[in-house]
């Protein structure tokens, strides 16, 4: 059986939705069952991912964020020389993931460990650029990486959280999701 919602207006398209029901668009939350939306708290800018745990990744007070059980909180340690945009924040809660950008055009994936507040920012002299799009509970990162010699020639990956980039193919293409099995799609 389909059941399907409409939402209308700017700013409505969903960007994450758990087994609840519960999701997230640009700047707040929707509730399937009840086919409302709510905007999100004073100081929420952003909200980008939902785990099944009614955890979510976004932009609180201008610095990138999660809120568990109602509460935000700030990613310390994030290095000031770049911006954040989010992607995705694992189901247990660990990990989000998403890619940074600077005046020096400098754009790459990163992990950061929510319960550590360690930030990885997998950047090297090998690529152009990256990002990173889902993270799975081992903290597995999927996204691209661009092709320097090339340019533009985005390239499928996988990330650690100890810094390596591994490659899927070479012929192009990006990585969106992971499961805890470690199977990729993109």
């Amino acid at each position: 059986q389909v059941q399907y919602n409409l939402l209308e207006g700017f700013g409505m398209a969903i960007y994450d939705i758990n087994n609840e029901g519960k999701a997230v668009h640009g700047n707040g939350y929707y509730d399937f069952t009840s086919n409302t939306s709510n905007t999100s708290e004073s100081g929420v800018a952003e909200t980008k991912s939902i785990n099944n745990a009614d955890q979510i990744l976004g932009v609180y007070n201008g610095t990138p964020a999660y809120r568990n059980e109602g509460v935000w909180t700030e990613f310390a340690n994030m290095d000031s020389n770049y911006e954040y945009t989010l992607y995705d924040i694992s189901e247990n809660g660990i990990y989000a993931v998403g890619q940074t950008s600077n005046d020096a055009f400098e754009s790459w994936p990163f992990i950061y460990n929510i319960q550590t507040q360690t930030l990885t920012v997998l950047s090297s002299d090998l690529y152009e650029y990256g990002a990173a799009y889902g993270v799975n509970n081992d903290g597995i990162a999927v996204g691209w990486m661009d092709d320097l010699p090339t340019g533009t020639l985005r390239m499928p990956a996988y990330f650690s959280e100890d810094g390596t980039i591994s490659l899927i193919s070479e012929t192009g293409g990006e990585a969106s999701s992971i499961s805890d099995n470690n199977i990729i799609v993109g």
